[in-house]
């Protein structure tokens, strides 16, 4: 506590030093601060204008697939769509929906595959996390705002089938104006895959509530909850190692969040969030027994839920500074009689059921601050502490230098972290648990630069991340904390705006390295990120009232987990190769306005059929045809 009483301190005498006398215009000045303290790393933001031109988007990940350092994994996990952030495990990449976590299990990732109905915009933050974040940021942080009623007036209902039995249904409401307004959003999407025994029907509804209270006072209320079931395909080779096909019944997963917001005055104000967390449902799968060569099917019921509390306090004491202060808390609680025979289910008694359960308390600083020059600072440090777990120190340091009026660089370094998981905490299945597990931790070090133009925009990033203590399972399934690695890369962002359309194109550079084995690192199904992504699209107005929309995405060769092909007998019968090739996904949309309400529209992804595998024994989709019709009210 010595250190960080004098971090604290020394973050102090910087806002001191650097505050300055010179008078500017408060109004313009308070702005830029505010906005500096908010994004004081660089972050990716996705509004709806281009959600809506990306061809078959179905859920938040399938936003991420476009974006830079970022790519989608389909297969495994119940063939849910995992984020995979910069070579990072999906799991470590944390989902917040207006604050509230989406999907504390760390897996299955399926409770992250929010549909986009009710969402406004997507902001990632891959690399440097502010200390305002809590949880995991290791893999990057994705933040989710809902649509408000205000800004999306009016009824729309749109219906969508297409190929692999696809039908997506979709209803959205909103009303009110700045001082009170709502907006309710549902969605079913069902389609039976394109591998066999694949399927899936899940339903979410969304909820966001705007209220005033007074003259600067609010009160949010958002939620979201999805029931259904997915069940995953057999895969063509030894992967998961122990399982093969199973099948997720979501009873219910359901989060949201309160907020209260106050301006105590002009240079005051703070916020106050409570955001419940519950989930239940029931995994079936079939195990592979390595010791009677048996495939036996088993299941295991969930019961999960957690309370998460955070407070947030903004000080202004000078139009160019302002000061962050924040704490919170979060009690997970698990619940599971472990992994069972099939023979058992509905047998499950009382005394059967095992609880697990994890608190999380923190607290932060950050101040903010704009020299003579414009240039913003911002240094942070961050207190976490979990129990079981240990307590760990996260310092924050950005510098966003002004070039010129249209190019900023920006400079940032923090110690990114994620505590193990209740699973790796307690075991799962025939997996070991281990209450003794430090935090992951991961030094980023990130440089950005910037140039905007009245019609274009350039973003270069250069970034490397160390990872220690990384949490991994030993030869006799026991968690440990054994795994280094190191994540390097860059990722060029460009996008152009034309009279008759939009042109964007982004390049990923990246070497992820597992330094304990000294080969590329391995961190989903078998299969390391690619070195090399290139994606572009553009979006062209057409006449009578018709737009096109095409994407291209070119996905380089990766590694797997092994340095030579190798043979796995009985009862897969099948080789293990070195490298999965690389792909060229050709994507196509068009939308015609029939009315002014009414909107048709058309697209294909995977246009030309292309066969490709995501994962190691997991071929991805092939041609997928969609149409549907859109209908405002």
């Amino acid at each position: 506590m010595r250190i960080t009483f004098c971090l604290l301190i020394i973050l102090l005498f910087f806002g001191l030093v650097f505050a300055q006398e010179e008078e500017i215009p408060e109004v313009a000045i308070a702005v830029e601060v505010e906005a500096e303290k908010e994004k004081p790393a660089q972050v990716v933001e996705v509004p709806l204008e281009k959600i809506e031109k990306m061809v078959n988007v179905q859920s938040v990940p399938d936003v991420m697939k476009r974006l830079a350092g970022t790519m989608q994994a389909t297969g495994a996990a119940l063939c849910a769509s995992m984020p995979i952030v910069r070579g990072n495990d999906s799991k470590w990449t944390q989902v917040l929906v207006e604050g509230a976590t989406l999907s504390p299990i760390g897996r299955p990732y399926v409770l992250n595959m929010m549909p986009l109905t009710a969402v406004e915009k997507v902001e990632v933050i891959k690399g440097p996390a502010p200390p305002q974040y809590p949880g995991s940021t290791i893999g990057g942080i994705v933040l989710l705002t809902l649509k408000s009623g205000d800004k999306y007036p009016g009824a729309e209902a749109k219906l969508t089938m297409g190929g692999y039995g696809r039908q997506t249904y979709e209803l959205q409401a909103g009303g009110g104006n700045e001082e009170k307004n709502y907006f309710f959003a549902f969605n079913k999407d069902i389609n039976s895959g394109w591998r066999p025994n694949q399927r899936k029907n899940l339903t979410e509804s969304s909820l966001k509530i705007n209220y005033s209270l007074g003259e600067g006072e609010s009160l949010t209320f958002t939620g979201t909850s999805m029931t259904g079931l997915i069940w995953g395909y057999r895969p063509t080779g030894p992967n998961p190692f122990g399982s093969w096909e199973a099948e997720w019944t979501i009873d219910s997963r359901s989060t949201g969040s309160i907020t209260y917001k106050k301006q105590i005055s002009e240079k005051a104000d703070y916020f106050l969030r409570v955001a419940p967390y519950s989930f239940s449902g029931n995994q079936v799968w079939q195990s592979y027994d390595k010791k009677t060569g048996k495939v036996n099917p088993v299941f295991m019921p969930w019961k999960y839920s957690l309370w998460k509390t955070e407070f947030q306090y903004n000080i202004r004491p000078a139009p160019e500074v302002v000061w962050t202060y924040g704490m919170g808390y979060q009690k997970d609680i698990f619940r599971t009689p472990g992994q069972q025979d099939v023979s058992k289910m509905g047998q499950i008694t009382g005394n059967m059921w095992k609880k697990y359960d994890q608190t999380f308390q923190w607290a932060f600083i950050q101040n903010t601050f704009l020299t003579r020059n414009k240039d913003a600072y911002t240094l942070g440090l961050r207190y976490d502490t979990a129990d079981p777990g240990k307590d760990i120190i996260s310092p924050f340091f950005s510098v966003h230098h002004q070039i010129d009026l249209s190019t900023r660089l920006r400079l940032a370094v923090t110690k990114n972290r994620r505590f193990a998981d209740l699973n790796e905490l307690y075991g799962e299945g025939m997996w070991k648990g281990n209450i003794n597990l430090r935090p992951e931790i991961g030094w980023t070090y990130q440089i950005d630069w910037e140039k905007k133009l009245a019609n274009s925009s350039l973003i270069v990033s250069l970034y490397q991340t160390k990872l220690d203590n990384v949490i991994v399972a030993d030869q006799y399934n026991q968690y440990q904390n054994v795994g280094r690695a190191r994540l390097r890369g860059l990722e060029l962002e460009w996008d152009k705006e034309f009279p008759i359309g939009t042109l964007w194109l982004n390049y990923t550079y990246l070497d992820a390295k597992d330094l304990v084995n000294d080969r590329p690192l391995v961190v989903v199904f078998r299969t390391a990120a690619p070195r090399n992504m290139l994606k572009t699209g553009f979006s062209l107005k057409g006449k009578a009232n018709t737009s096109y929309d095409f994407e291209v995405l070119a996905i380089g060769p990766r590694r797997t987990d092994v340095d030579k092909p190798t043979f796995v007998g009985a009862p897969w019968n099948v080789t293990v190769p070195t490298e999965v090739g690389g792909y060229v996904l050709v994507n196509f949309k068009m939308n015609k306005s029939l009315s002014k309400e009414r909107t048709l529209f058309f697209s294909v992804e995977n246009l030309f059929d292309k066969y490709y595998e995501d994962l190691v024994f997991y071929p991805g989709p092939g041609r997928w045809i969609s149409v549907g019709l859109s209908q405002r009210f």
